[in-house]
């Protein structure tokens, strides 16, 4: 899967592909990312992005779980066909404070899916490591099935890749990654996360290629336009590093 991503990875970057995350390509390669990234979906309308991990967990936002509804896990199939998984638990960061809103939040933004039966055999779990570094100026490909724009809500559940530029590695309350267009660093609209995008992956380059580092947490807009539209500026993304134990025991805890 390592060596799978990571050309994944570059084939997304050939200029000419079609722009659709914001400024992102979208991830056609049926043995690439659409057999890790899936949707966590509810009945009340609501969408975010997540990551298998092992082949009953997802590893998710921890405020994309906390409105009180029914919710599933959608993955795609070889064909880009949806398939609903049902989900047996859901487990967010003992630190997270539901009270907060992502922006304000003092805790982990990370949560924990258990799903009722393992994902599909064409599904693949990433690989959480512990020693993947997350560094100043360092480049990080972010992924989900968010929205093109705020506004453009029809233009989700595509799932789409862009790379873009760690600006900020502990961002206070609770020491978030910063990531920005590496043209604009966020003071011009450029490429990022958008809606829908909260929950996926954060990949960057370790010693054993690229890795799961992170999970995309919230979006801003440029910083130097007014612009009330919170894409496009700001990727802000909960490292997997410091939280590794809480993950694995969990994850352990449910292997079938």
């Amino acid at each position: 899967m390592k060596k799978l991503l990571a050309a994944t990875l570059a084939i997304l970057l050939i200029p000419g592909l079609a722009n659709a995350i914001t400024q992102g390509k979208a991830a056609r390669d049926k043995d690439g990312l659409r057999s890790s990234v899936v949707r966590i979906e509810n009945s009340a309308g609501e969408l975010c992005s997540g990551v298998l991990v092992s082949s009953n967990a997802v590893l998710t936002a921890a405020h994309c779980v906390t409105v009180k509804s029914s919710y599933w896990v959608t993955v795609m199939d070889r064909k880009f066909q949806s398939k609903k998984l049902t989900i047996a638990q859901i487990v967010r960061s003992p630190s997270f404070d539901v009270r907060l809103a992502p922006t304000e939040q003092t805790g982990v933004d990370l949560a924990l899916i258990r799903l009722s039966e393992p994902a599909p055999d064409d599904m693949e779990p990433l690989t959480i490591h512990a020693n993947i570094p997350v560094r100043m100026g360092d480049e990080i490909y972010v992924a989900g099935f968010g929205s093109t724009s705020y506004a453009n809500i029809k233009s989700a559940r595509t799932l789409r890749v862009v790379s873009l530029s760690i600006i900020k590695t502990k961002q206070p309350p609770n020491d978030l990654v910063i990531a920005a267009d590496p043209k604009s660093y966020a003071m011009k609209t450029g490429a990022g996360a958008c809606r829908g995008d909260s929950g996926g992956p954060a990949f960057v380059f370790g010693p054993e290629g690229y890795g799961l580092g992170g999970i995309l947490s919230w979006s801003s807009s440029a910083l130097g336009e007014k612009n009330s539209s919170p894409c496009g500026g700001i990727t802000a993304i909960t490292p997997l590093a410091p939280n590794i134990l809480w993950i694995m025991r969990n994850i352990n805890a449910w292997k079938q």
